[in-house]
């Protein structure tokens, strides 16, 4: 290892691999593309027609161009998703591109999109589905040798690979052998970083972050425990171990993002005005990569084989303005002090320089630093706030503040908690004159590689919430939901065809009586409210926004009326 001035690490720390992902990574694009870009669903069932791929003028090569144009450093593909159906002529099965209309069966949709990434410069991530509801093997100990040969196939005659995916919607308690797998990955694509969860997770270099809605938890940490990403039946602890991370945890596993521009993975004509804004992604932005974690946010080609046009407008839009807001560090020409260094080698100044090379630390055996920034007369407005730790060495900040001293008292602008490689904090706009951040840690000394002010443009942006405001619908009545019982009439399942946040929920009972109400975390439904009514109305309230569902499940013991009035907002 490295030695950092005779710093000793604490807790987790990155591999290269991971180091690699960090800073030229940090955001990534998701291609959702298959059978079910056709048949209209998200989920398909493995019984699709080949004929139903069919592509009218696929253009891969255009994908990438837009998401680099857009600022994303890598691009994932679903090589293979739950439906079995590949993207490569795999000649371990018929269900694949070689027996669909798409170039006569003579395409190859993984190797123009590996060739196009790199002729562009652009990683490359395949996501390859353990879940295989086509396949006769799956879910017997054939399918482990059976998918084995198909990573195979895809390690091997693709060139460089940067990220191999494996979701683990489905997988739950499925014998597979993952060490083979990985093996196969690590042998054949050595500098590949592999996300997973459950039966996946000693071998993987990325996590979860614990809901599919674009954000990481306001104190969030790459270090973490095996317990809470391994476990099968996820509890509300482990959801929320997943969004925040443990510091000092016993692993260090950076958290990857992932959200749809849309509201589902797959594309569906009916979500074209559904299309996330600009604005949006810039606030994703702010809670994934400015929050110690990785962007992933997906990009659904349509039937013609291109991205949507709104779709890549707004991305390209929202890079524009964040790429503008750090273009410029106001701290460069302030005047910048910390209240001791540990040594000359890592003076504050050496942050200020955002060179991961670089790194200021305190005085060894001070966990607690002040730094004060006093800025020049014709320094502009600012409202954003960019640090980051030496993350070889630990995460080990637990809190921050930043006060603007400019009155008669302390100001707090900015109070959080966790920092890791990098955090980005937007607070009220002003024309300060002196700051002071106060930094603590759970252990000594504090480290910076990063410590930069800059200024995100607001204009427009309050107009932009209040529109996204107007949209809003009620998700059981879009033409993309589908409402279905289950045999005793107890049950009502609501699947909206996508991801949408909500917080309120009304329907009508036949009766009085008890109730419970279920959301889908998109791999098992977990409670969300219950009680007893003695009307036959229930309105609910929740006490938080279910942001990462597609789909709800409502128990009554009465049953529902023949008009049950969904509402779900």
């Amino acid at each position: 290892m490295k030695d950092y001035f005779g710093i000793k690490p604490f807790g987790a720390t990155p591999n290269q691999r991971q180091l690699n992902h960090l800073g030229k990574m940090y955001k990534k694009a998701f291609f959702h593309f298959g059978v079910n870009t056709f048949s209209n669903l998200e989920w398909g069932d493995g019984t699709e027609a080949e004929k139903m791929f069919d592509p009218t003028d696929l253009d891969v090569r255009s994908w990438i161009r837009d998401i680099k144009a857009a600022g994303f450093q890598l691009a994932m593909m679903t090589a293979k998703h739950h439906d079995g159906f590949c993207l490569w002529p795999s000649k371990y099965t018929e269900h694949s591109v070689k027996n669909s209309p798409y170039k006569n069966g003579k395409g190859d949709v993984v190797r123009e999109f590996v060739d196009a990434c790199h002729e562009y410069n652009v990683k490359v991530g395949l996501y390859i589905s353990p879940w295989d509801r086509n396949s006769e093997y799956w879910g017997t100990d054939e399918y482990t040798l059976y998918y084995a040969k198909q990573l195979e196939e895809l390690c091997t005659q693709y060139g460089k690979l940067d990220e191999i995916w494996w979701d683990s919607a489905g997988s739950g308690e499925t014998p597979y052998d993952w060490g083979n797998w990985a093996y196969i990955v690590r042998n054949n694509q050595p500098d590949a970083v592999c996300f997973g969860s459950i039966g996946a997770t000693p071998y993987i270099d990325v996590r979860w972050c614990g809901n599919e809605s674009g954000y990481a938890g306001e104190t969030h940490y790459a270090s973490t425990d095996e317990e809470s990403i391994s476990t099968l039946h996820p509890t509300d602890m482990d959801r929320l171990r997943n969004n925040t991370g443990i510091i000092g945890g016993e692993r260090y596993l950076p958290a990857e993002v992932d959200v749809s521009i849309r509201p589902g993975w797959f594309y569906h004509a009916d979500q074209d005005d559904k299309v996330k804004s600009a604005r949006e992604l810039d606030k994703i932005w702010f809670r994934s990569v400015g929050q110690n974690a990785i962007m992933l946010l997906n990009f659904p080609p349509d039937t013609t084989g291109h991205l949507p046009a709104q779709d890549v407008k707004n991305a390209i839009e929202s890079n524009q303005r964040i790429n503008k807001m750090l273009s410029v560090n106001y701290a460069v020409n302030a005047d910048v002090s910390a209240d001791s260094t540990y040594c000359k080698e890592s003076r504050i100044e050496k942050a200020i320089l955002d060179d991961d090379e670089l790194f200021w630390a305190s005085a060894e055996g001070k966990d607690s630093a002040i730094i004060n920034i006093v800025l020049p007369d014709d320094a502009p407005e600012i409202n954003v706030l960019k640090i980051g730790e030496k993350v070889e060495l630990g995460e080990r900040i637990t809190s921050f503040k930043l006060e603007c001293l400019d009155g008669e008292t302390p100001e707090a602008l900015l109070e959080c908690t966790s920092v890791g490689y990098l955090r980005a904090e937007r607070f009220k706009t002003g024309k300060y004159k002196k700051l002071r951040l106060t930094l603590n840690a759970i252990e000594a000394p504090v480290t910076l590689r990063v410590l930069a002010l800059h200024t995100y443009d607001e204009d427009g942006e309050e107009e932009a919430r209040l529109a996204a405001l107007a949209k809003r619908e009620n998700l059981a009545e879009m033409k993309s939901s589908k409402i279905s019982y289950s045999e005793d009439g107890l049950t009502a399942t609501i699947n909206f065809g996508g991801i949408y946040p909500f917080d309120t929920i009304s329907f009508n009972m036949k009766y009085q009586g008890d109730y419970k109400v279920c959301a889908f975390d998109g791999a098992n439904f977990y409670e969300i409210a219950n009680g007893w009514e003695g009307d036959y109305i229930v309105d609910l309230q929740l006490d938080k926004v279910i942001d990462s569902s597609c789909q709800i499940q409502i128990w009554c013991n009465t049953g529902f009326r023949e008009e049950p009035k969904f509402r779900i907002l």
